[in-house]
């Protein structure tokens, strides 16, 4: 099954342990978008992905789910997450000072970090 990005990042709000369709499932809240749906396996009687979710609550959150052509128990309508991750910003480089373009490459600064640049757009081959 192929991933993709439900929510490239939100702050998660609250969790909450809820039944959807009778499976048991964990409900995400999110600040800017609408609830997600985690399903719980039967296997884990230790409620560990509740206390990963719980854990994010008020911090900012990538939720990656499942494609749409899932064999999944329940259909979730486009919500259904595979897994929840924190997102940690090290460092806003914004965009290189030479071409203006915005990745994760932007590799050399001058100024102490104060703007940046690519490495190869300062130093051309």
């Amino acid at each position: 099954m192929e991933e993709e990005f439900i929510i490239s990042e939100d702050v998660l709000v609250s969790v909450q342990e809820t039944f959807l369709d009778g499976v048991k499932c964990i409900k995400l809240n999110f600040k800017n978008n609408p609830p997600k749906f985690q399903e719980v396996d039967f296997a884990d009687a230790e409620d560990t992905i509740f206390k990963k979710a719980k854990g994010f609550v008020g911090k900012s959150v990538r939720v990656i789910g499942w494609d749409q052509e899932t064999n999944s128990k329940i259909q979730f309508n486009g919500n259904r997450v595979k897994d929840i991750v924190e997102v940690v910003h090290l460092i806003d480089k914004s965009s290189c000072l030479i071409c203006g373009k915005t990745d994760n490459l932007l590799n050399y600064s001058e100024d102490f970090g104060n703007s940046w640049m690519h490495y190869r757009c300062k130093f051309p081959d």
